[in-house]
């Protein structure tokens, strides 16, 4: 089954928002984005239609089959991009 993993947010991805890592996360790797946490806890966001930009410091919750390990490989516009 799937369980939860808590990851850095990729480099690539640091300034776009929730909801296109989120889109790139399931068309590339059958991941599901469920929510960004700041470092400190502080800053929480859960919500796919967030426009909210991922920053350096966050952390990832992230449903998936196995533990993300490459996700520095997600280089991918997400599905509708140019």
């Amino acid at each position: 089954g799937e369980e939860i993993y808590k990851v850095p947010v990729p480099q690539d991805f640091v300034g776009r928002t929730f909801a296109d890592l989120g889109a790139t996360l399931m068309h590339e790797r059958d991941i599901v984005l469920i929510g960004v946490s700041s470092r400190d806890g502080k800053r929480q966001v859960n919500s796919h239609r967030s426009r909210y930009r991922l920053q350096q410091d966050d952390y990832l919750f992230v449903l998936a089959q196995n533990e993300p390990s490459d996700l520095e490989g997600l280089k991918h516009p997400c599905p509708g991009e140019a």
